[in-house]
């Protein structure tokens, strides 16, 4: 049986979002920001005042990962660390008021991206790509 690499699902699937992180990269050039800075900034407009651990298990970053990200933001005053009560050793993560005006600017270009992404894609097409997007996420994260 012959093995052709462009038919693995992985390579597909990374191809993919490449394509996808490529094309919004280059659409928030003008905004100074990364699409892993851009995706902790919507997640805190869903959900302000987080635990760094708690936006790590949100964004599927790691901890150390995202202390890097957060420095970035924070330096740019998009986002702020807060004492939290009982607790000094830990922090939440609050977006600014400069970081929820940025996030409403870009939100803006990732929602043109993907209108891209999903052309001439029907809706029943989308919501079972979805589905085994997340059955596949399921599957590789069950055991941890």
């Amino acid at each position: 049986m012959n093995y052709n690499l462009e038919e693995y699902l992985g390579i597909k699937v990374a191809k993919v979002r490449n394509s996808i992180k490529n094309e919004m990269e280059l659409s928030l050039i003008p905004y100074d920001i990364t699409t892993t800075q851009f995706v902790v900034l919507v997640k805190l407009c869903e959900k302000d005042r987080m635990t760094q651990k708690d936006l790590a298990l949100e964004t599927n970053y790691k901890q150390s990962a995202l202390t890097l990200i957060l420095d970035k933001l924070e330096a740019k005053k998009l986002i702020i660390r807060e004492a939290k009560e009982n607790d000094r050793r830990a922090y939440l993560i609050a977006i600014t008021q400069e970081g929820r005006e940025l996030e409403k600017k870009v939100i803006v270009h990732a929602k043109e991206l993907e209108k891209r992404i999903l052309e001439n894609i029907s809706e029943d097409e989308i919501k079972i790509f979805l589905n085994v997007l997340d059955k596949i996420f399921y599957n590789l994260n069950k055991e941890k």
